[in-house]
């Protein structure tokens, strides 16, 4: 019998943490409601990748980062979402895994 320790695979400190996905916007990245995003935190993040952002200092939001000439954008991964477009736009983590209960 094998044990996952999550420790093993993201790493163990005061950086890492998961939180529950709430919504829908990122259901064609495969991330649904009610999984768990392990994220480690961060005050930047590279083009394309998986982000936990404050946006006009209300609540977080999961989406994909890029940044753009004048503003960032926030792109969800359902057709159903628009992208947030912003100029205040503050990064606290990016995304490194994801736990789903079956």
């Amino acid at each position: 019998k094998e044990c996952l320790s999550l420790s093993s695979h993201f790493g163990s400190g005061d950086d890492i943490f998961a939180l529950e996905v709430t919504g829908d916007s990122m259901v064609d990245d495969d991330i649904r409601n009610g999984d768990y995003v392990i994220c480690r935190s961060a005050a930047v993040a590279d083009n394309g990748q998986l982000v936990i952002a404050i946006v006009d200092k209300r609540q977080a939001t999961l989406k994909r980062f890029y940044k753009e000439k004048t503003r960032a954008r926030l792109q969800p991964a359902n057709d159903d979402y628009a992208p947030i477009y912003s100029d205040n736009c503050r990064i606290e983590a990016v995304v490194v895994g994801l736990v789903r209960k079956l």
